[in-house]
């Protein structure tokens, strides 16, 4: 209830700088999906139609899981992986720009490679040597680790496989591209 002779606050507008604007009361919640600064401008309305508002700077906002590019088996479009194999499976995380008309700015070489995780069992990184390389020939350089195809949990019905992880910066990624699985026993 206001003050005696004030006029009651009838709505509340949230802009939280990234596009999304919507009422709510106080307090709200809002999750980003992309890291960066926000500017939130927040305006109330009482029910004389009068507004006020504030504005305020979020810095170095994580935002939820943040979905990034990634490349199982660059230069494969099929993404083969052989179910029987033991070998290793190279998946890149692409470095994205806006500039190159991606949709936001990510720079895979701030990925903690020890934090990542491949397929449905989360296999670890076979080695802490990642690798810095321009994955996708667009002029920038990507990150490529690689993974055990026996410990990835990928099976015969598998026909994409996720890739997650933290950047150093504490903000989780997530990736998901198509796999083709090859000498599976019902292929003989």
């Amino acid at each position: 209830m206001p003050p005696l002779g004030c006029p009651e606050i009838v709505r509340i507008n949230w802009d939280w700088g990234d596009g999304s604007i919507y009422d709510s009361w106080f307090p709200a919640t809002h999750t980003y999906t992309a890291p960066g600064d926000y500017t939130v401008t927040v305006t109330a309305f009482n029910e004389d139609g009068k507004s006020s508002t504030s504005v305020g700077t979020l810095h170095d906002v994580c935002g939820g899981v943040l979905e990034v590019m990634i490349d199982i088996k660059p230069g494969n479009e099929e993404n083969t992986i052989h179910a029987d194999a033991f070998g290793v499976v190279a998946v890149a995380i692409l470095t994205t720009a806006v500039a190159d008309g991606d949709a936001f700015d990510f720079d895979a070489l701030n990925v903690d490679a020890e934090t990542l995780a491949f397929g449905p069992a989360g296999a670890a990184i076979r080695h802490i040597d990642d690798h810095e390389k321009d994955a996708d020939l667009d002029g920038d350089l990507d990150l490529l680790v690689h993974f055990y195809a026996t410990e990835t949990g990928l099976t015969c019905d598998s026909t994409t496989a996720t890739l997650t992880g933290m950047t150093y910066g504490g903000q989780a990624i997530t990736g998901t591209d198509i796999v083709t699985m090859m000498n599976c026993p019902c292929d003989e």
